[in-house]
């Protein structure tokens, strides 16, 4: 993948695959570690934005779970510092401990993302935002684009037939003020993994009325026929 890892992280991936595994026996944090396959599709993959060369910045995890892909980008970059958000306590619970014990440069918030995105220290306060199968992507934007200062990047990891949401979320990011880049398709080498990288360039200040409340979002997207009408 053309990825070089710092000093110690082989060790760190290592120590959170055991608490992974430990956690997932009391919560059901994903089913992937059953899978022959689960270090391409859990690991490589959450790397895979490494590839377009990011620079150190501020970077969130939206709907991090588990904590993919944040934690694996953590432990990659050092010099990016992350915020971890997801809306369960529990995961937050055992995400702080990974933290902790793997002293990333990290923290862990407890919210739902479109509450995040209305507390005005959020807003424009982050260089990327990242997710993992999260939403559909006209959703997904309205709960991210506005964390981004301008010139920051929404980085999604999303199957083949995102292409297929591509109308709406174009319409999506020109009422929030970015610009979709064509979908870039991406995988692990050696492998049939075939995974799109979605990303979204924030060119102008977001509207201070998105995101709107927890909730509205996912049942009228941005970009759909009805908020149109509206």
């Amino acid at each position: 993948m053309g990825i070089t890892l710092p000093p110690g992280a082989l060790e760190r991936f290592s120590r959170y695959d055991a608490m992974l595994r430990d956690e997932n026996q009391r919560q059901n944090l994903t089913r992937d570690l059953d899978t022959p396959d689960y270090i391409q599709r859990l690991y490589l993959d959450s790397l895979m934005p490494l590839t377009l060369g990011l620079s150190g910045c501020g970077a969130v995890d939206v709907g991090t779970g588990a904590g993919f892909p944040g934690v694996p980008l953590a432990i990659a970059r050092p010099d990016i510092t992350f915020t971890l958000l997801d809306s369960l306590e529990k995961r937050c619970a055992f995400l702080r401990r990974v933290v902790r014990e793997l002293d990333l440069s990290a923290d862990v918030t407890h919210s739902r993302t479109e509450d995040f995105g209305r507390v005005r220290q959020n807003r424009g306060a982050y260089d990327i935002a990242f997710s993992r199968a999260v939403a559909p992507l006209a959703v997904l934007m309205e709960m991210t684009i506005p964390l981004l200062k301008l010139g920051g990047l929404m980085i999604a990891h999303k199957g083949p037939a995102v292409v297929d949401e591509y109308p709406a979320a174009r319409k999506a990011a020109a009422t929030l003020g970015a610009r979709l880049r064509n979908p870039i398709l991406a995988g692990v080498p050696g492998t049939e993994s075939r995974h799109v990288l979605v990303v979204a360039d924030v060119i102008q200040r977001c509207p201070s009325i998105y995101p709107r409340k927890a909730g509205v979002p996912g049942r009228n997207p941005l970009g759909s026929l009805s908020t149109h009408q509206r």
